[in-house]
């Protein structure tokens, strides 16, 4: 079944939020900060949401959003999330083929809105993911 997502980020606070955000929501989530794990995670055919730290140092979550968007096996969407405030950070995601950008500290009710929305949602793939992302 597609419907797991995956939070990944190497601040455990940051990552203990989301997975509670989303399991009140009665969602099925997975998550990692350990940059030896993520890798086979996220090649789970069953996720089909990975919320991404774009900033992990530890994890390199540019590294994965890479990895992700050039195999086309993976079939997550991807919600690319930064504490960084530039605007070109979200633009540079988007480019690199985020399906949605948020920043940190998430906002519960916008994050679980996008989560459901992508959750519903099957993946465009184009070769250069250059459609904007949709927003709630």
């Amino acid at each position: 079944m597609h419907d797991t997502v995956l939070v990944v980020d190497d601040d455990a606070n940051a990552r203990i939020i989301a997975e509670t955000l989303l399991r009140v929501r009665g969602l099925h989530v997975r998550s990692t900060g350990d940059p030896a794990e993520a890798p086979a995670l996220i090649d789970d055919p069953d996720v089909a949401v990975v919320v991404l730290d774009l900033g992990a140092s530890a994890l390199n979550g540019v590294d994965m959003l890479h990895r992700l968007r050039n195999h086309p096996e993976t079939s997550a969407h991807v919600i690319a999330i930064t504490d960084r405030t530039e605007p070109e950070v979200e633009r540079f995601a988007e480019r690199m083929g985020a399906d949605a950008f948020l920043r940190k500290p998430l906002q519960p009710a916008a994050f679980i809105n996008l989560v459901e929305q992508l959750l519903g949602t099957p993946v465009a793939r184009t070769n250069a993911r250059s459609q904007s992302p949709k927003r709630p």
